[in-house]
């Protein structure tokens, strides 16, 4: 564990509401506008503890424009877009992140929110959809660590569906197994189906492991299957041999047992 992590879970333990507010908004003064992800955090854990919360969305709104996650960063303007005075007011302090703030803050003035929207989505700098995709990961990620529910899910969703390759396969499967802590195996398991179906075989092979030990763990034979899937595209991946041998001697174990049990079970077999 961190020490951004470490401070998160000592002030979760405060129970008195004003000294957590305070303990939160001294460690937002310290990462504000220098470290993205967890300043994001901090002002989500702070949302509930703030009756007034437009500072947190104008301090949202701005941490995703310099982010460049636009398409968060959007959510927040009609949150902000009734109240100009107040954003005028903020900005004198924090300056938005963008190389048009005079535009931004006159369509603001002028409580365009679609308006805002477009500009935004038409004019400021675009990342390349694997550094946006490594960017919703990273932050996923932090949020499930710090004890966010709600919107990991939908950040490691996008981030799997930006980016490519061996990036997206560990996506994937770090998605898959925060799905299994959460108790939801199954979703896991949909997950694994459909992007083995839409990956290559050498970016399938560590999705179709994970999949066939989720199997193996509750004694499905399909886990065999796909470990014999995966011995056909590379007989040597981890350990698919020993694992293969394995479930074959339980399931030969199995047979003999059966086969044992029905021969008892047939009177024909009784001599007297």
């Amino acid at each position: 564990m961190d020490d951004f992590l470490r401070s998160i879970n000592e002030i979760e333990k405060v129970e008195d509401k004003s000294k957590k507010t305070d303990m939160y908004v001294a460690l937002f003064q310290k990462m504000k506008y220098t470290k993205g992800e967890e300043s994001v955090i901090l002002l989500l854990k702070m949302i509930s503890l703030f009756e007034d919360q437009f500072q947190i969305y104008y301090h949202l709104f701005n941490h995703f424009l310099m982010m460049k996650m636009y398409e968060e960063a959007i959510k927040f303007v009609s949150k902000l877009e009734d109240e100009p005075s107040r954003i005028n007011e903020i900005a004198q302090k924090y300056p938005l992140f963008t190389g048009a703030q005079e535009k931004l803050l006159k369509l603001f003035n002028e409580r365009k929110g679609e308006d805002i929207i477009n500009f935004i989505n038409k004019y400021e700098p675009r990342l390349p959809n694997n550094e946006l995709g490594a960017k919703y990961f990273a932050i996923s990620v932090k949020m499930r660590d710090a004890g966010i529910k709600l919107i990991p899910e939908t950040y490691f969703n996008k981030a799997i569906s930006l980016s490519k390759g061996k990036a997206k396969v560990k996506m994937i499967l770090t998605f898959c197994a925060t799905l299994v802590k959460m108790g939801k195996k199954q979703n896991a398991k949909n997950i694994l189906s459909s992007e083995i179906n839409n990956s290559s075989d050498k970016d399938s092979m560590p999705l179709m492991y994970k999949l066939a030990t989720l199997y193996e763990d509750e004694g499905s034979d399909n886990a065999l299957a796909l470990y014999r899937e995966i011995e056909k595209i590379d007989p040597d991946f981890l350990d698919t041999k020993e694992r293969i041998s394995k479930l074959t001697n339980i399931q030969n174990k199995y047979r003999i047992k059966e086969l044992n049990e029905d021969n008892v079970k047939d009177d024909s077999n009784i001599h007297f």
